[in-house]
């Protein structure tokens, strides 16, 4: 752990300290980091410029440092606020969440913020039926969609607590407080002018074929197309975290990849689906949160409503 970083957990997690401060401040602070303006901050929080300069003025004093200074083009933040601004936008929508639990839950006048961790694959076809839901029932709720990275595959013990929920293959998750969502077939996509492989690819073909995998951890889930390697592929494969690039990626070349039906659906990439030598398992979809959450209403909302999306796209004929 850097200097920096002992002396920013120092100063923020000191609870004698903190039992003087203010907890406004730290809508203060990390307004201001966000808009590295005084007035700006002001005009985000509703709140007055003189009322922003004091709590700058209580803020330098607690962390002994000037926080945001003048430059030659305006205000800029020093480097020891720009080193803690993804702790402080963290701490607040922490706070948020713990300050925003209320006993009895109203989703049409929640201004809650929800965090959920999902493939593209996820955000292209679930995405809109949980927007849809979101705007009707929730409209002043807000909604955040992350990307999830490789570093999700090892499954940081800590990771699930900082969102509200991932959406993830149960083949790489933990297990964990979770709902099944919904289901999908796997399927093998050539190049619609790929000649070099029939309709009905032999177990051999496949075998010298040239792929494109999207995710490092894809074997996880398709434990059955081991016998695809052989002493050379991994020199051949290709690796994309996007799912939905799959099928660009393999138009007008000799490539193949299996995706999700779906992604077939959802690409204007002209491709076809190949009839694999053998089944293989259905993809499935799991929602997974902490369960330190069960018993937040507003969590146990959001949860009802993507489980309700998901059994909605269950239902709708696959493609």
């Amino acid at each position: 752990m850097s200097l920096l970083s002992t002396r920013i957990i120092d100063k923020m997690m000191d609870r004698k300290r903190l039992a003087n401060v203010d907890l406004n401040l730290m809508l203060a602070l990390e307004a201001l980091i966000v808009e590295k303006s005084v007035t700006r901050a002001a005009e985000r929080l509703g709140r007055s410029q003189p009322g922003l300069s004091s709590a700058l003025a209580r803020l330098r004093r607690h962390f002994g440092d000037d926080l945001l200074v003048r430059g030659p083009r305006g205000y800029r933040l020093t480097p020891f606020a720009a080193a803690m601004s993804d702790e402080v936008r963290e701490a607040a929508d922490y706070a948020e969440r713990v300050f925003g639990v209320a006993s009895v839950f109203d989703a049409a006048t929640c201004t809650r913020s929800f965090t959920i961790m999902a493939s593209d694959y996820v955000i292209h076809t679930l995405g809109p039926l949980l927007m849809r839901e979101m705007t009707l029932r929730a409209p002043r709720a807000r909604m955040r969609l992350l990307h999830p990275s490789e570093m999700i595959t090892d499954a940081h013990d800590n990771l699930l607590r900082e969102l509200d929920a991932w959406i993830l293959p149960r083949g790489i998750n933990r297990p964990t407080s979770s709902a099944e969502l919904f289901k999908d077939p796997w399927v093998c996509i050539a190049s619609a002018d790929n000649a070099t492989f029939s309709d009905q690819p032999t177990r051999e073909d496949l075998r010298q074929a040239q792929w494109v995998h999207w995710f490092r951890h894809q074997s996880n889930l398709l434990p059955s197309l081991s016998y695809l390697r052989n002493g050379h592929h991994d020199s051949q494969m290709i690796v994309v975290e996007s799912v939905m690039a799959a099928p660009a990626l393999i138009a007008g070349t000799e490539r193949l990849a299996v995706v999700p039906s779906r992604v077939v659906a959802c690409s204007a990439a002209k491709v076809r689906i190949l009839r694999l030598p053998h089944s293989l398992p259905r993809l499935v979809e799991y929602m997974s949160w902490d369960e330190a959450r069960e018993r937040d209403p507003a969590h146990r909302w959001l949860r009802e409503v993507v489980v309700r999306c998901g059994r909605e796209l269950d239902d709708q004929a696959t493609p």
